[in-house]
């Protein structure tokens, strides 16, 4: 029959081992029941510590997984974040765990770049835009203060292009700039002084 080994070390799994024992290895001055038990107490003993010596231990890999950044974005662009992943079991070693352990993150550190490459998508930011304008709905005889109204970086993100999320904080500069100053402007009433001067009669 067959033993497997069991002295391996944690995670390791035990080959089988085959072995025998030979008719009349044993024998019993009792019964040939007797003289049967006696050699299956050897065997399966012997089996058993034959298979811890001659056997050999498999590892296998545990699940392993590692992020990546897609990389080759144009200018202003950053990538998103991409997993690779090897799930446990797919690579084995007979030497040791970190061997096993060690063939998955191979795998991973040789695809994972091209992995987010290739799945990944590129995100921009618009640039930092504002344009100043004054308060015009005041009252007659009134002014209005100056009010700059801005974007700030990042406030819109695209997809596509860094001119597309540009264009997106354009947009929005444009169409609200001057409400935002009408807001939040304030109105100062025009107030004109005279200077009394005195003549000499003389």
């Amino acid at each position: 029959g067959s033993f497997q080994k069991g002295n391996c070390p944690a995670g390791g799994v035990g080959s089988y081992v085959g072995y025998s024992l030979a008719e009349g290895a044993e024998t019993s001055n009792i019964s040939q029941a007797d003289a049967d038990s006696r050699a299956w107490t050897r065997y399966n003993a012997e089996g058993r510590a034959n298979a811890n010596v001659y056997g050999y231990c498999t590892f296998y890999n545990t699940a392993q997984s590692r992020s990546f950044r897609k990389d080759d974005c144009p200018a202003g662009g950053t990538g998103s974040l991409h997993t690779y992943s090897v799930a446990a079991g797919v690579y084995s070693s007979t030497s040791s765990q970190a061997a096993a352990d060690g063939r998955a993150l191979d795998e991973i550190n040789g695809n994972g770049q091209d992995y987010a490459n290739s799945a990944g998508t590129c995100t921009f930011g618009n640039i930092y835009m504002s344009r100043t304008a004054t308060k015009n709905n005041c009252g007659a005889g009134q002014y209005g203060s100056a009010v700059t109204y801005s974007i700030g970086a990042g406030t819109y993100t695209s997809t596509l292009s860094q001119a597309n999320a540009n264009s997106m904080a354009q947009t929005d500069l444009d169409s609200n700039y001057q409400t935002y100053a009408n807001t939040n402007g304030t109105c100062t009433s025009e107030t004109y002084s005279a200077e009394m001067v005195d003549y000499d009669s003389n």
